[in-house]
């Protein structure tokens, strides 16, 4: 069976320097940037990361409706984060959000997980982010913990999860290069 083709592009955010060498080193690799998001996009992309969490996280408390995750995403995510998107077969399967030092989103759909789609988000991100990055996992999250572990992040702190909307434990990560 052929691996299905899978497309990266950048959906939102300002490029800074950095940034657009990563964008050059990516277009060389046959993505696409500079796109707007469109409604469409919004609506796939808060899906994305609804069902993502859902299945991988099924413990964690749902604390937001659907509405008010399309909402955020319009309001926050896209225009206050550098947004790309994995596509496969004309449907976005993976999303990935940064601003400067940190990784705030990357999900994949569970039937496109394991094709490396996860990997190249995070060199997109690490790319962007060259002297450091951090980001937060839920505590019980062992499949992303086990990925970012293996991709060089290592564990800066614990917390109880007071600060988080879930109230689930989590856990800071960093990435030197």
């Amino acid at each position: 069976m052929a691996e299905r083709e899978v497309t990266y592009r950048r959906v939102s955010g300002a490029l800074d320097e950095v940034e657009a060498e990563a964008e050059a080193d990516a277009d060389a690799e046959g993505t696409e940037a500079g796109v707007t998001a469109n409604s469409d996009d919004a609506d796939e992309i808060a899906e994305v990361l609804r069902v993502s969490r859902v299945t991988a996280m099924p413990w964690l408390p749902v604390v937001h409706t659907p509405e008010e995750d399309r909402a955020w995403v319009r309001a926050v995510l896209l225009p206050e984060h550098t947004v790309w998107v994995a596509e496969q077969d004309a449907r976005i399967v993976g999303v990935l959000a940064i601003r400067p030092g940190w990784l705030d989103q990357l999900y994949v759909l569970p039937d496109a997980q394991g094709a490396g789609i996860g990997t190249r988000m995070l060199r997109i991100a690490r790319d962007a982010n060259p002297g450091e990055l951090r980001l937060w996992a839920f505590q019980g999250n062992e499949r992303a913990r086990r990925f970012y572990e293996r991709a060089g992040f290592v564990v800066e702190r614990m917390t109880d999860g007071a600060d988080n909307e879930e109230r689930a434990p989590d856990v800071l990560y960093r990435w030197t290069p």
